[in-house]
């Protein structure tokens, strides 16, 4: 009451509607929705928002694909590899970022990783969703991967064909045609899930 409550009023009144005499409102819901739509869509051009946030979602969205689609490439070769002990330690990094929610995960990003560096908010989004697309994106490769034949790939080697010519050949386009339509419904749930870069100050759709 100290605080807030110090001040003395000096007119107190009703609120008053002043209409023209014998006008009714007599509008049915439809009409109300449309009156509605054209006052704040059009009048108030909240469009300019939407586009301007369809914007922001695009781009976030294309930038993460791209990011974690060359880091879950990077990381299935990885745990294709024979080198043991770095096989393992992506295996460890894949399951932390898969359990950990995208809500937490970004928040971390932001707050945590980056939260002393003056870095744009939508760089860190980038970065968070690219991050948490590519880990996602290398399990879906490598099953792809493990699917095809290993008797191709000795065939070709016996046919002189080296290690890069007999995966980009032999091996990849098999697995790309199992792994991408499995690829395209988790870039679609990524899109989706960047909603929540709004708890992070970024105006998106």
């Amino acid at each position: 009451m100290e605080k807030y409550d110090f001040t003395t009023p000096i007119y107190e009144g009703a609120a008053v509607l002043i209409v023209k005499s014998g006008v009714k409102n007599n509008r049915n819901f439809f009409e109300s929705i449309a009156n509605s739509f054209y006052r704040t869509f059009v009048v108030e051009q909240r469009w300019q928002m939407i586009l301007d946030g369809m914007m922001m979602t695009l781009l976030i969205s294309v930038c993460s694909g791209i990011i974690g689609l060359l880091l879950g490439f990077g990381l299935c070769m990885i745990r294709r590899g024979k080198n043991q002990p770095l096989n393992k330690v992506v295996k460890w990094i894949v399951k932390i970022i898969q359990g950990t929610p995208i809500v937490v995960f970004l928040m971390i990003m932001y707050y945590v990783v980056f939260g002393k560096i003056d870095i744009s908010a939508v760089l860190v989004a980038i970065l968070a969703f690219g991050i948490n697309f590519g880990v996602y994106a290398s399990e879906i490769m490598r099953s792809g991967f493990e699917t095809t034949d290993k008797g191709q790939e000795e065939a070709a080697r016996a046919m002189g064909y080296s290690r890069v010519q007999t995966f980009f050949k032999i091996t990849f386009p098999q697995a790309a045609s199992k792994f991408l339509p499995v690829l395209r419904g988790e870039f679609i749930s990524m899109v989706k899930m960047t909603s929540v870069a709004g708890y992070i100050s970024v105006i998106e759709l």
